[in-house]
């Protein structure tokens, strides 16, 4: 998938942390495991490279 220039893939709605498009999602994004090993080592990987973390709303 394209990034943007702050590396986020270009689907995701920033306002809402959330994909754009995903009932139409490509088969890349649906054989991505949440909490997987691939994605465990992605987030590693990005707070080890940036001091922002990775940003979580909660909603009440």
């Amino acid at each position: 998938m394209a990034r943007d220039t702050e590396g986020w893939c270009v689907a995701i709605d920033a306002a809402r942390m959330c994909c754009t498009i995903y009932d139409t999602r490509p088969d890349v994004c649906r054989r991505f495991a949440m909490s997987g090993p691939y994605c465990q080592a992605v987030r590693t990987d990005y707070l080890d490279s940036t001091s922002r973390g990775i940003p979580l709303t909660l909603y009440s």
